[in-house]
């Protein structure tokens, strides 16, 4: 099996807070109809409420905010602790490995359109999502999550791409050998002996 020209992994760190925050805010939405609802209930005594008390019931209801805010983090998590993006001479390939092992590849003759999405806390942080198109009808297209240096891999992504369509194997051109490391001589490549 070819070895990849590279190997990203997401960056969980800079993903988990945006989505915190987000997550916190939609929950408290529903978390405000879900006291909304209650509240009426109890006050019309609907259901009985068991006897249940004024802190019982705030606590309960803090509960499930914080459930609703936490349930859909944890989640992500195990996705992007979980996911690799492996570049290899003649295609790009997304591994996902939890309980079961999923893969999805775009050879790069097949790849139309590469979109970045950088937020404002992506900026700060350097990272960024990326939307892999493909020409194939049927085929979904690829996202990398929270990516390092996002406009750094999609340069050296449309370079594998010139590659693929210019009929050359290998690594890329010696100015986008790796999207996160400085340029370097590929491995194969020969160098002049010193005398």
């Amino acid at each position: 099996m070819q070895r990849p020209l590279a190997v990203l992994r997401p960056s969980i760190a800079n993903a988990i807070l945006p989505q915190f925050l987000k997550n916190l805010s939609w929950s408290f939405l529903a978390t405000l109809a879900a006291f909304a609802v209650l509240s009426i209930f109890r006050l019309f005594n609907v259901m009985g409420w068991f006897g249940m008390g004024a802190v019982p019931f705030m606590l309960g209801i803090v509960a499930l905010w914080l459930l609703l805010a936490l349930i859909p983090l944890l989640i992500r998590i195990i996705y992007l602790s979980n996911v690799t993006y492996h570049f290899y001479p003649s295609h790009l390939l997304s591994e996902f490995r939890f309980l079961s092992v999923k893969r999805f590849s775009i050879p790069y003759s097949q790849i139309v359109n590469v979109s970045v999405n950088v937020s404002l806390w992506d900026r700060l942080t350097g990272n960024g999502d990326m939307i892999i198109h493909s020409a194939e009808n049927n085929a979904p297209d690829m996202y990398l999550y929270s990516v390092r240096n996002p406009e750094k891999v999609e340069q050296w992504l449309y370079s594998m791409i010139q590659r693929q369509r210019a009929g050359f194997a290998g690594a890329p051109p010696h100015h986008a050998q790796h999207p996160h490391q400085a340029a370097r001589p590929h491995p194969q490549a020969q160098h002049p002996q010193k005398k």
